[in-house]
């Protein structure tokens, strides 16, 4: 259900946007379709060399006799370790292969389920996929063994899965995991993982395989195509879950199984043959979950807290802090997140974060589903026009500061916190929703928007805006009372006068040196944040670097500013309030440096980084309430 909002007319507004986000997506897809024609052509440029002709003519006519060599390579190999294993059984084969086929008796109190098995064995159930976690619930026995399809586990090897459980430490334990026992490899036998271990690859979590110790040991990861476990942790912990491919599933129900303490431990003495042959020699070192693509949904459950495990030494670019972000803006790729605002301001939200100690980054819709954004301890959603889906692993927290309408009550309801720019709307959407609502408003960055920024001749009246396609009441008024304009933008052309227009468009970069260069900045918005109370963040900006502001009524102006941001309603009060300006500026200027004192003690990213921290502290929600400091801000101010 779609939030109901005031009655306006949103049509041509909402498609405007539609049409900028598919020229948005046509130019980056545009991009790539030229970066891969560039790469077609280049590969067919390298081909034509004579050397690279040679090599290629020469594989494809001894491809034939490779495979042939390669395969009596194999042969001649296996043989050897035959004849070794003849002459001393512990040479030829590592002491880890196993010999039973049956399972057999493994004690009253156990149970064990083969997942989409084939036949009927001694001591064992075949249980379908979709029925494991009911016939778990059914189970009267103590401990519960799980293998995946297709791995073949013996009776010794279950009972000393079954002994590594006894001990009240540990949750889960599972078995060394071998190659297949099959003469016809050179790596039969051979030891694939005796667990996993987590590794940072940048600030991604993935998993390692870890050799054989010949001993048991605590692990990360529960790789090994089986596990053993209390049959009453298990049922408190969900059962095997949803996921279909089994081993992930084992993984994530071992990563559930402790979330509150204990340990997974890998046995060395009990020892399972995985189904599949190593088709590659590079498979035999290969992540055997972080490769695959059940670890998207890994990261998806538990993201966070593997990262943290990961980084054994907890975060040491975080400092006091100790508690990771990303935040997602409505910047549809990287390509052109440039001309996005949305993309400028979370990078200098994130610039504040890093400032407090903590680890943070920005992405784009495009990157919202990357592992390594998934795994931060907070994803904080810079609101736009399209929702962000929430990983359970993460806390997940909407920030509202433009585009109410565009909100549904059911995106408000998944995440864990709702931050709103407008105290009208946040009162007004709290009644809606279940999910906690905090008045956070919008902030600027004083380090960045100062008055001695200015540079060049000073301008009167200024305005920084596209048209949207219509016509700007502001500019409108502003005309009709005789004021000259500066003109930052673009689509004004047969709007206005040409001598008003500053060529190009107005990069991000410029804007503090526009903002202080001009005598006053005008400002209005979009109809549906002036009818909720959604103040534009130019107004910030703006009075930061030094500059007057007018705008068009918005009452909670008024609440922050007092009189030193003045509104109007009427062409009239615009015109008047011109008129003032131009008669006294230096009056104008003490206004101004009201308003920026205003914006410095309470609307700054570094107090918003504070605030941030503290509403988590408030709701629950901190990622290390009780090891990380309070967020302060740091004392530098933001220039003269």
């Amino acid at each position: 259900m779609t939030v109901p909002n005031p009655d306006f007319d949103r049509v041509g507004a909402e498609e405007k946007q539609r049409d900028h986000r598919l020229e948005a997506e046509e130019a980056a897809t545009a991009y790539w379709r030229s970066v891969a024609a560039d790469r077609r052509v280049e590969a067919a440029r390298v081909q034509k060399r004579p050397l690279v002709r040679a090599a290629i003519a020469i594989d494809r006519r001894t491809k034939a006799f490779q495979d042939r060599l390669g395969g009596a390579a194999r042969t001649v190999l296996g043989h050897a370790r035959n004849i070794a294993a003849r002459a001393d059984p512990g040479l030829g084969r590592p002491p880890s292969t196993v010999q039973e086929t049956s399972l057999g008796p493994v004690g009253p109190n156990v149970e064990v389920f083969v997942i989409d098995g084939d036949s009927p064995e001694p001591g064992r159930t075949i249980v379908e996929r979709g029925a494991v976690d009911d016939a778990i619930s059914a189970s009267t026995a103590e401990i519960v063994v799980l293998v995946a399809p297709g791995v073949r586990i013996g009776a010794s090897d279950v009972a000393a899965l079954v002994d590594a459980v006894d001990r009240p430490d540990v949750v889960a334990a599972v078995p060394t995991s071998l190659h297949p026992d099959d003469r016809r490899s050179a790596h039969a036998g051979a030891v694939r993982s005796a667990g996993g271990r987590l590794t940072l690859v940048g600030s991604t979590p993935v998993s390692e395989p870890i050799p054989s110790s010949g001993s048991t040991s605590t692990v990360d990861i529960a790789i090994g195509g089986a596990v053993a476990m209390r049959r009453d942790e298990l049922v408190d912990a969900g059962g095997l879950g949803p996921l279909t491919d089994v081993t992930t599933a084992i993984v994530d129900l071992a990563l559930r199984a402790t979330r509150d303490g204990g340990s997974v431990v890998a046995v060395a003495s009990a020892r399972a043959v995985e189904p599949d042959h190593p088709r590659r020699r590079v498979e035999l070192r290969e992540r055997p979950v972080s490769d695959g693509p059940g670890w998207a949904a890994i990261i998806d459950r538990h993201g966070p807290r593997l990262r943290r495990t990961a980084n054994a030494a907890g975060h040491p670019a975080s400092g006091s802090a100790d508690w990771s972000l990303v935040v997602t803006t409505a910047t549809p790729s990287r390509k052109i997140a440039a001309h996005s605002g949305d993309w400028h301001f979370a990078g200098l939200f994130v610039d504040a974060v890093r400032r407090a100690g903590l680890e943070a980054t920005r992405q784009t819709i495009a990157e919202v589903e990357s592992p390594s954004g998934r795994s931060q301890d907070v994803h904080l959603v810079l609101r736009g026009l399209e929702p962000v889906r929430r990983s359970p692993g993460q806390v997940h927290v909407i920030w509202l500061i433009s585009h109410p309408e565009a909100l549904s009550v059911r995106e408000c309801d998944e995440a864990d916190l709702l931050l709103v720019a407008s105290e009208r709307y946040a009162d007004y959407i709290a009644t809606l929703t279940s999910t906690p609502v905090e008045v956070f408003e919008q902030a600027t960055e004083p380090r960045l928007f100062r008055p001695d920024a200015a540079s060049g001749a000073r301008h009167g009246v200024t305005v920084v805006a596209n048209t949207r396609g219509v016509r700007r009441t502001s500019v409108d008024a502003a005309l009709a009372a005789g004021h000259r304009l500066t003109i930052h933008g673009l689509g004004w052309e047969g709007i206005v006068d040409d001598d008003m227009l500053v060529p190009g468009y107005a990069a991000f970069e410029d804007l503090p040196a526009i903002y202080a260069s001009s005598s006053v900045v005008l400002n209005d918005h979009w109809e549906t944040m002036r009818l909720w109370g959604f103040v534009s963040n130019r107004v910030l900006d703006a009075t930061a670097a030094g500059a007057s502001v007018i705008s068009d009524h918005v009452p909670e102006i008024e609440e922050r500013f007092g009189g030193s941001v003045p509104t109007w309603r009427t062409p009239e009060e615009l015109a008047s309030l011109l008129d003032d300006q131009a008669a006294d500026p230096a009056g104008w200027s003490e206004r101004a440096a009201t308003a920026r004192t205003i914006v410095l003690e309470g609307h700054t990213f570094d107090r918003r980084v504070q605030d941030l921290d503290a509403l988590l502290r408030r709701h629950g929600l901190h990622p290390s309430p009780s090891t990380a400091a309070p967020v302060v801000p740091p004392r530098s101010g933001g220039g003269s």
